[in-house]
């Protein structure tokens, strides 16, 4: 678990640290060096960091969650994220969401705890839909998820549970797409 737990740590490291050097090189070449544009890069990091996690959590790969971050790390060097906080917000929401998600079907839970992270999801699911309307994609990641692990059908009161999510979801996602069609 250590050795896992170290690897982990050293790879989001620096896919951290490649973003954070791309988004200092890209603003000060530019001439766009500001606080502001630096708490967006930041929130961009921070996505980018909770999206290795989920990536590994899915896949169970550390390379493949390692070269896709490493690819995306790069993206600080165009200037369409720095003009868009709110959405990267929704972003990091919709990350930490997920990847809390994924520990309801963790082993060695106590009583409950599944329960309790799914409920951690839902609340950072709507902070995420709060900050951003694209965070309503996200049920199609956690079906996706579900899909790509076939846990959801192990056991029917397991299922249950999850449908019951999936389903509120879904519904709170509908909503605010319906609500920013009609503005």
């Amino acid at each position: 678990l250590r050795k896992y737990m170290n690897k982990t740590l050293w790879q989001a490291l620096i896919i951290g640290a490649a973003a954070e050097a791309v988004m200092f090189v890209s603003l000060i070449l530019n001439r766009e060096l500001s606080l502001a544009r630096l708490g967006n890069g930041y929130l961009y990091i921070f996505a980018l960091i909770f999206f290795y996690l989920s990536v590994l959590r899915i896949f169970k790969s550390y390379n493949a969650a390692f070269f896709l971050s490493l690819s995306a790390s790069f993206v600080p060097s165009s200037g369409f994220i720095y003009a868009m906080p709110s959405h990267l917000a929704g972003a990091l929401f919709c990350g930490m969401s997920f990847f809390s998600y994924t520990f309801t079907d963790a082993r060695g839970l106590k009583h409950n705890q599944d329960k309790q992270f799914l409920f951690l999801s839902f609340l950072l699911y709507a902070a995420a839909l709060y900050f951003s309307k694209y965070a309503a994609f996200m049920p199609c990641v956690i079906l996706i998820y579900e899909i790509i692990n076939k846990k959801s059908g192990t056991r029917l009161q397991d299922f249950k549970e999850k449908a019951v999510f999936l389903f509120i979801l879904f519904f709170a996602s509908l909503g605010v797409l319906l609500q920013t069609l009609c503005l």
